[in-house]
């Protein structure tokens, strides 16, 4: 069964224990983003949008049912991809995926649409600076955070990735703790 990805006002409504109306005046303020039903009035609030407001507020996102973070790395080297996925996916609430080229990548990301996806630019192999305004572009992967992988990225190099993107960067891809710690921060600021 699919995960409930947009919601109507009297849903959110109940998510959030307000009145039907009160949603509606958040959603005409532009306090909460989301979109009309053309040729309706009716208003639909997608999940990320949903999640970010929510989280805004300080309201619980208890009553949603998100289910598992899905996470996808892309690294040209296999075996540090396995490992870093297979400690990450320990914990359940984790689904982790990987692949080590573009091409795998881009099929792996229509089918799984990860909330994050992590690309290591310790390899030419792969073009995260394509890989980034391809995701950024692609309508199905809105929702989507990137985070560029590599050791030793600088406060310099970190405004030049995200000035390019990025939504982020991990610093050290040894420390599976810091990695985690990053995913969670750019999956909370799902925009």
């Amino acid at each position: 069964m699919k995960k409930k990805d947009v919601f109507t006002t009297g849903q959110v409504a109940q998510i959030c224990s307000v009145a039907p109306r009160t949603v509606t005046k958040w959603f005409d303020s532009g306090q909460l983003k989301g979109y009309r039903i053309p040729g309706s009035r009716d208003r639909r609030i997608p999940l990320h949008q949903l999640i970010k407001f929510m989280q805004s507020h300080n309201i619980p996102t208890d009553e949603l049912d998100c289910g598992r973070l899905k996470i996808l790395i892309i690294d040209a080297n296999r075996e540090s991809a396995t490992e870093i996925a297979d400690s990450i996916k320990s914990d359940p609430k984790y689904d982790v995926h990987y692949a080590s080229t573009g091409f795998e990548a881009g099929l792996l990301a229509q089918k799984v649409v990860p909330n994050v996806i992590i690309i290591s630019l310790l390899s030419s192999e792969i073009d995260a600076i394509s890989i980034s305004k391809t995701v950024h572009t692609d309508p199905q992967l809105q929702g989507t955070k990137i985070l560029a992988m590599a050791d030793k990225i600088n406060k310099s190099d970190s405004e030049i990735l995200i000035s390019r993107g990025f939504d982020g960067c991990i610093q050290d891809k040894d420390d599976i703790t810091g990695i985690i710690r990053s995913v969670e921060k750019a999956s909370c600021i799902l925009s």
